[in-house]
């Protein structure tokens, strides 16, 4: 993800929302770092994601969007996050958007967020242990359209 100039990224904070004009009413709600990802209020059957590897885990960055346009957003278009770690590790993420209140998840690809409605997306990367354990700094950029915002995780 290149960037212009550094200014250009603009802080966020968890709880804080970040209104684009006819676009979206974007809040970072959250993230976890676990070896298990599940939605927030899992049903009997339900996706989740979990770390196979020894040396690795999860990280999920959670996301609220309200789509404040007249027409659905695809979700997998609302942002993209990227980890950085150590202000020098950058690590991809993919997108998972809630569904049934909750209870799963659902592809963003194929999901779409109506007019004034808002879905919880889940922006997940699977990062080595090294990066869950450390106290070195670890950022989340989110590039919303053309502004990008970070989110301080330490």
């Amino acid at each position: 993800m290149e960037q212009k100039q550094e200014d250009t990224v603009t802080p966020i904070k968890k709880g804080e929302t970040v209104t684009i004009q006819d676009f979206a009413d974007i809040t970072v709600t959250g993230n976890k770092i676990s070896k298990k990802i599940e939605p927030s209020k899992p049903g009997d059957f339900h996706t989740l994601y979990e770390s196979k590897e020894t040396d690795s885990t999860f990280f999920a960055l959670v996301i609220k969007a309200k789509n404040l346009g007249t027409e659905e957003i695809k979700a997998d278009k609302i942002a993209e996050v990227n980890l950085k770690f150590d202000n020098k590790y950058d690590y991809d993420t993919f997108s998972t958007i809630e569904e049934r209140g909750g209870e799963d998840f659902t592809y963003t690809n194929i999901t779409s967020v109506d007019p004034l409605k808002t879905g919880t997306l889940y922006y997940l990367s699977e990062i080595p242990n090294e990066v869950a354990k450390s106290d070195k700094p670890l950022k989340a950029e989110i590039k919303i359209q053309d502004k990008v915002y970070e989110y301080t995780i330490r």
